[in-house]
């Protein structure tokens, strides 16, 4: 118990306890910090986020965990598995884009030669070029990939569907989110329902942000 101020030796007596204290509450902290990041780490092993993929884009792409930019090609970790999945992709910087999908490259020479290029420029690839639309910065592009019969994409801008001439159709083999940019282009992908701007709501609440496939009924 700290002594009443007054009595010989009080005052270094409550720095001592002071001090103490405080390295008591910097450890503490230290290690409810540490227990969290684990807890991070244990629910992303066991539901692992969908981000870009640090291995699967080209040579001259620069890629973050959501943002995209430089030359080429970019795809996220996750295959989409399920029958309805969303996701948005946000222009930050304006030039020539795609979004779409694509399949993962299996080596070293497909990530050169297909993920160097631009998407729907193979057979392995689908995408809406950004030429088709009318675009600014902080502009959303939703995706809509439906597999339940004939795999499809549909595309909204700012949460208006685009003219349907642009959805696409002929999707085969499984594949990932995408986006292909030219420099200065750089674009942000949203993958978590709790960042989306413009969710899909009427008949399209069923679709739902991606999945990892080893959740998936």
């Amino acid at each position: 118990m700290r002594r009443m101020v007054g009595e010989d030796g009080d005052s270094a007596w409550v720095t001592c306890v002071d001090r103490v204290q405080s390295c008591v509450e910097r450890l503490m902290a230290m290690m409810e910090r540490r227990t969290a990041s684990k807890e991070l780490k244990r629910l992303d092993a066991v539901n692992p986020s969908c981000v870009c993929d640090a291995e699967q884009h080209g040579p001259s792409v620069e890629v973050s965990r959501y943002c995209v930019s430089g030359q080429g090609t970019a795809l996220a970790t996750v295959d989409v598995e399920q029958e309805a999945a969303y996701w948005e992709v946000q222009v930050v910087t304006t030039g020539s884009f795609a979004v779409g999908v694509a399949q993962r490259a299996k080596d070293e020479a497909e990530k050169k030669s297909r993920l160097g290029g631009q998407l729907g420029d193979h057979q392995s690839s689908w995408a809406l070029r950004s030429s088709a639309l009318d675009l600014s910065p902080g502009d959303t592009i939703g995706v809509y990939l439906d597999q339940r019969e004939r795999p499809t994409l549909k595309f909204t801008l700012n949460g208006e569907w685009v003219d349907d001439s642009r959805f696409i159709s002929g999707i085969k083999g499984d594949v990932r989110p995408a986006v292909s940019v030219n420099r200065p282009t750089m674009v942000k992908f949203r993958f978590d329902s709790s960042t989306f701007k413009y969710p899909p709501s009427g008949a399209y609440a069923k679709f739902d942000s991606i999945i990892p496939a080893r959740n998936v009924l």
